[in-house]
């Protein structure tokens, strides 16, 4: 929801460095203005979709992202071994199943 984006950007506006965000949405979400939002506190931004009805596909979530940083993958399990602080946001369903597969390693 849009408040919890709000929070977490006012939240990352007080670190000292800027988190690399993996964010993945439904498609009835205001996502574009969720990625506006997040775009311009994230080091890098990673966009990807998840497994659950509705879930919005990550490339077409790029086009909603003017900004450079960003880039598009499919798992984005890949980052649980990143050093650098990252950020997993988004859909309710999509944190479930991150979390889901983070214990499962």
């Amino acid at each position: 929801n849009m408040e919890g984006i709000q929070t977490l950007v006012h939240y990352i506006e007080t670190l000292a460095d800027k988190p690399h965000i993996i964010f993945g949405v439904l498609e009835k979400k205001p996502y574009e203005k969720m990625l506006a939002m997040l775009a311009p506190v994230a080091s890098k931004l990673t966009l990807t979709s998840f497994d659950y009805p509705g879930s919005m596909p990550a490339e077409e979530l790029r086009l909603a992202v003017t900004h450079d940083n960003v880039e598009v993958v499919k798992d984005s399990t890949i980052y649980f071994a990143n050093q650098q602080a990252t950020i997993y946001c988004g859909s309710l369903y999509f944190i479930s199943q991150i979390r889901s597969a983070y214990f499962s390693k």
